[in-house]
Protein backbone atom coordinates (compact mmCIF):
# COMPACT_ATOMS: atom_id res chain seq x y z
CA UNK A 1 0.00 0.00 0.00
CA UNK A 2 1.09 4.02 -0.63
CA UNK A 3 0.29 6.34 1.68
CA UNK A 4 -0.15 10.04 1.35
CA UNK A 5 3.57 10.95 3.60
CA UNK A 6 1.22 14.44 4.43
CA UNK A 7 -1.88 13.20 6.25
CA UNK A 8 -1.40 9.31 5.72
CA UNK A 9 -4.36 8.82 4.06
CA UNK A 10 -4.59 5.63 1.40
CA UNK A 11 -3.58 6.36 -1.90
CA UNK A 12 -3.57 2.81 -3.63
CA UNK A 13 -2.97 -0.74 -2.53
CA UNK A 14 -2.41 -4.04 -4.11
CA UNK A 15 -4.30 -7.62 -2.29
CA UNK A 16 -1.13 -9.07 -0.89
CA UNK A 17 -1.37 -12.75 0.78
CA UNK A 18 1.56 -14.33 1.53
CA UNK A 19 1.72 -18.00 3.39
CA UNK A 20 3.48 -16.82 6.37
CA UNK A 21 3.09 -13.65 9.26
CA UNK A 22 6.00 -11.62 7.31
CA UNK A 23 7.02 -10.92 3.97
CA UNK A 24 10.88 -10.16 4.40
CA UNK A 25 11.77 -9.03 0.95
CA UNK A 26 12.22 -5.44 0.49
CA UNK A 27 10.22 -3.88 -3.32
CA UNK A 28 12.13 -1.77 -5.67
CA UNK A 29 10.82 0.57 -8.47
CA UNK A 30 13.49 -0.20 -11.74
CA UNK A 31 11.96 1.07 -15.10
CA UNK A 32 9.55 2.86 -13.97
CA UNK A 33 7.46 -0.39 -12.31
CA UNK A 34 7.28 -1.67 -8.33
CA UNK A 35 8.69 -4.64 -8.42
CA UNK A 36 8.02 -7.13 -5.72
CA UNK A 37 7.74 -10.46 -4.55
CA UNK A 38 7.69 -12.98 -1.46
CA UNK A 39 7.70 -17.02 -0.72
CA UNK A 40 6.45 -18.98 -3.16
CA UNK A 41 4.63 -15.88 -4.62
CA UNK A 42 5.71 -14.88 -8.40
CA UNK A 43 8.54 -11.71 -8.74
CA UNK A 44 5.49 -9.60 -10.37
CA UNK A 45 5.67 -5.98 -11.65
CA UNK A 46 3.66 -3.07 -11.00
CA UNK A 47 2.72 0.36 -12.86
CA UNK A 48 1.46 2.80 -10.51
CA UNK A 49 -0.13 5.47 -11.78
CA UNK A 50 -2.18 8.89 -10.92
CA UNK A 51 -2.08 11.63 -9.07
CA UNK A 52 -4.04 13.64 -5.62
CA UNK A 53 -7.14 10.81 -5.21
CA UNK A 54 -7.13 8.99 -8.41
CA UNK A 55 -4.42 6.51 -8.17
CA UNK A 56 -4.29 2.88 -10.16
CA UNK A 57 -2.08 -0.12 -9.66
CA UNK A 58 -1.63 -2.53 -12.63
CA UNK A 59 0.30 -6.08 -12.42
CA UNK A 60 1.84 -6.00 -16.41
CA UNK A 61 3.83 -8.79 -15.61
CA UNK A 62 4.80 -12.12 -13.58
CA UNK A 63 7.21 -14.50 -13.22
CA UNK A 64 7.21 -17.72 -10.91
CA UNK A 65 10.81 -19.28 -11.07
CA UNK A 66 11.61 -15.64 -10.02
CA UNK A 67 9.72 -16.30 -6.74
CA UNK A 68 12.38 -15.29 -3.80
CA UNK A 69 11.97 -16.25 -0.06
CA UNK A 70 14.30 -14.14 2.11
CA UNK A 71 16.02 -12.13 -0.27
CA UNK A 72 15.87 -8.64 -0.96
CA UNK A 73 16.55 -8.30 -5.41
CA UNK A 74 18.36 -5.28 -6.35
CA UNK A 75 19.37 -3.29 -9.62
CA UNK A 76 22.39 -2.96 -11.57
CA UNK A 77 22.03 -0.99 -14.65
CA UNK A 78 19.08 -1.81 -16.32
CA UNK A 79 18.81 -5.59 -14.96
CA UNK A 80 17.42 -6.82 -11.70
CA UNK A 81 19.27 -9.54 -9.74
CA UNK A 82 17.26 -11.68 -7.22
CA UNK A 83 18.11 -15.31 -5.30
CA UNK A 84 15.07 -17.49 -5.76
CA UNK A 85 14.39 -20.38 -3.01
CA UNK A 86 13.02 -22.65 -5.98
CA UNK A 87 15.49 -25.30 -7.48
CA UNK A 88 17.28 -25.33 -3.59
CA UNK A 89 18.50 -21.43 -3.98
CA UNK A 90 19.36 -20.30 -7.36
CA UNK A 91 20.62 -16.42 -8.02
CA UNK A 92 18.92 -15.17 -11.75
CA UNK A 93 19.20 -12.02 -13.76
CA UNK A 94 15.62 -10.42 -14.84
CA UNK A 95 14.85 -7.71 -17.18
CA UNK A 96 12.24 -5.70 -14.97
CA UNK A 97 10.65 -4.19 -18.64
CA UNK A 98 9.49 -7.71 -19.64
CA UNK A 99 9.86 -10.01 -16.40
CA UNK A 100 11.79 -12.29 -18.19
CA UNK A 101 14.72 -14.20 -16.47
CA UNK A 102 17.98 -13.39 -18.80
CA UNK A 103 20.17 -15.54 -16.65
CA UNK A 104 20.09 -18.22 -14.17
CA UNK A 105 23.10 -19.56 -11.75
CA UNK A 106 23.84 -23.31 -11.04
CA UNK A 107 20.81 -24.62 -8.88
CA UNK A 108 21.43 -25.76 -5.37
CA UNK A 109 22.90 -22.50 -4.38
CA UNK A 110 21.99 -22.30 -0.70
CA UNK A 111 18.81 -21.33 1.29
CA UNK A 112 19.36 -17.47 1.18
CA UNK A 113 22.03 -15.09 -0.21
CA UNK A 114 22.01 -11.31 0.39
CA UNK A 115 22.71 -9.46 -2.72
CA UNK A 116 24.00 -5.91 -2.73
CA UNK A 117 25.20 -3.44 -5.71
CA UNK A 118 28.57 -2.37 -6.28
CA UNK A 119 28.91 -0.79 -9.30
CA UNK A 120 29.06 -3.23 -11.88
CA UNK A 121 29.63 -5.99 -9.60
CA UNK A 122 27.18 -8.05 -7.14
CA UNK A 123 27.97 -9.33 -4.58
CA UNK A 124 26.53 -12.50 -3.26
CA UNK A 125 26.52 -12.74 0.52
CA UNK A 126 25.86 -16.39 0.79
CA UNK A 127 24.36 -18.27 4.06
CA UNK A 128 27.42 -20.47 5.02
CA UNK A 129 29.68 -17.24 5.33
CA UNK A 130 31.39 -16.75 1.88
CA UNK A 131 31.21 -13.69 -0.12
CA UNK A 132 31.06 -14.41 -4.11
CA UNK A 133 31.76 -11.51 -6.58
CA UNK A 134 29.91 -11.02 -10.08
CA UNK A 135 31.06 -9.20 -12.98
CA UNK A 136 27.15 -8.36 -13.49
CA UNK A 137 27.78 -6.38 -16.50
CA UNK A 138 28.62 -9.18 -18.68
CA UNK A 139 26.29 -11.14 -20.93
CA UNK A 140 27.65 -13.86 -19.21
CA UNK A 141 28.60 -13.46 -15.92
CA UNK A 142 31.02 -14.97 -13.74
CA UNK A 143 32.65 -14.93 -10.65
CA UNK A 144 35.48 -12.95 -10.11
CA UNK A 145 36.52 -13.58 -6.70
CA UNK A 146 35.57 -15.78 -3.35
CA UNK A 147 36.42 -15.19 -0.32
CA UNK A 148 35.26 -16.10 3.40
CA UNK A 149 33.87 -13.61 5.45
CA UNK A 150 32.22 -15.59 8.16
CA UNK A 151 33.21 -18.74 9.65
CA UNK A 152 29.39 -18.92 11.16
CA UNK A 153 26.07 -18.44 9.07
CA UNK A 154 25.23 -15.09 8.00
CA UNK A 155 21.78 -14.36 7.50
CA UNK A 156 21.98 -10.41 8.68
CA UNK A 157 22.79 -7.77 5.55
CA UNK A 158 25.83 -6.71 5.52
CA UNK A 159 26.69 -2.98 6.01
CA UNK A 160 29.13 -1.78 3.43
CA UNK A 161 30.65 2.25 3.01
CA UNK A 162 33.35 3.16 1.01
CA UNK A 163 36.34 0.26 1.24
CA UNK A 164 34.39 -1.35 4.49
CA UNK A 165 32.39 -4.03 4.96
CA UNK A 166 31.15 -5.20 8.21
CA UNK A 167 29.91 -8.79 8.60
CA UNK A 168 27.13 -10.49 11.26
CA UNK A 169 27.40 -14.11 11.21
CA UNK A 170 25.53 -15.91 14.13
CA UNK A 171 27.68 -14.64 17.35
CA UNK A 172 30.45 -12.65 15.28
CA UNK A 173 31.36 -9.40 13.84
CA UNK A 174 34.04 -8.84 11.66
CA UNK A 175 34.85 -5.73 9.68
CA UNK A 176 36.62 -6.31 6.16
CA UNK A 177 38.46 -3.39 3.88
CA UNK A 178 38.66 -3.98 0.46
CA UNK A 179 42.21 -3.70 -0.60
CA UNK A 180 42.96 -0.65 -2.93
CA UNK A 181 42.77 -1.26 -6.85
Amino acid sequence: MALDPADGTLLWKIPYEVGYDNTVQTPLVAGGLLVMSAWDIPVRGYRVKGSGDRWSVQATWENREGSVGYTSPVLIGTSLWGFSHRDGGRLYRLDPASGEITWQGEPRAGEHATLVAAGDRLLVFEQNGHLAVLDAASEEPSRIARYRVSDTEVWAHPALTGPYLLVKGQGTRALWRAAAP
